[in-house]
């Protein structure tokens, strides 16, 4: 027996012949969905979502420096769209974590309508904490 990287064949082959298959053949290779929020020439946020189970996913955006003037409309945008893709893939928890030193994250965070759920010890390294954020939705 050995330990090697996983292929795309690994994965597939593991699927196909698993002992206790789970397989949602309209959920596959849909783990990560990555968009952009542009306005004319200029890129005011790219974010996304990453599945972890049939009903929760992972949240992130990264704003750029061109949000300025855009702040508001930009964080009305987003949190329009994320329930429309939580409702559209049947998503019951939203999470996200942010730095504990990260204030405007936090900021953001909350804007968009989530709470703070516990600290995350250690996640971003020694003594360094984050902490998560989560948000429900209805089924």
């Amino acid at each position: 027996m050995e330990f090697r990287q996983a292929t795309e064949a690994d994965i597939k082959f593991a699927a196909d012949h698993a002992l206790f298959p789970k397989r949602d053949p309209d959920q596959e290779n849909n783990a990560d969905f990555v968009y952009t929020l542009d306005h004319g020439d200029y890129i005011l946020a790219v974010g996304g979502f990453r599945m972890i189970t049939e009903t929760t996913a992972w949240a992130w955006i990264e704003l750029t420096e061109y949000v300025g003037n855009h702040l508001i409309p930009t964080i009305r945008v987003i949190s329009e769209y994320m329930e429309i893709f939580c409702k559209n893939h049947k998503i019951r928890r939203l999470q996200a974590w942010v730095d504990e030193d990260f204030s405007e994250g936090m900021r953001t965070a909350i804007h968009l309508g989530f709470e703070s759920e516990y600290i995350l010890k250690d996640f971003l390294g020694k003594d360094k904490n984050a902490i998560m954020f989560v948000k429900y939705y209805e089924a």
